[in-house]
Formats: C-alpha cells, structure tokens, sequence
C-alpha cells in the first residue's frame, strides 16, 4: 500500500549580528510516500553589511531538492 501526503509551506527569518541585516524566504512542497520523501523549494538570502564592510550585500538565491528514505 502506498500512502502519500502533501505539505506546502513558505518560511521568512530575520536577523542581525555581525550584518546590518540578514533575511531569508523559503517555499516549496514536500511529498510523504510509504518509501519516504520527496521536496522541492526555493530559496533567496540576502545579507547587508554594516557600513565599511569590504562587501556591503549579498545575495543568494535558487532551487533545493532532496530525497528521504524512510529508515
């Protein structure tokens, strides 16, 4: 018997510390089989530099995806 289950989410974190300000979004899908799982998401990180850093932003961003196996 195969069972499956959906779950679709979007994640925002905040932060600072040795940057100005950092956040990041991430959304996507995952899919539950009786063998594990499959997810797929997509990702953008961004950093800003307090003044005077030799780098003043940053940004990152692109897809992620990754296999499960239920154990």
């Amino acid at each position: 018997m195969i069972t499956r289950a959906r779950i679709a989410a979007v994640v925002a974190l905040v932060g600072t510390g040795q940057s100005r300000l950092t956040y990041q979004l991430i959304g996507g899908a995952r899919y539950a089989f009786s063998w594990g799982q499959v997810m797929a998401t997509r990702r953008y990180l961004d950093y800003d530099f307090k003044s005077g850093s030799a780098l003043e932003s940053v940004h990152f961003s692109g897809p992620m995806s990754g296999v499960a196996f239920a154990g």
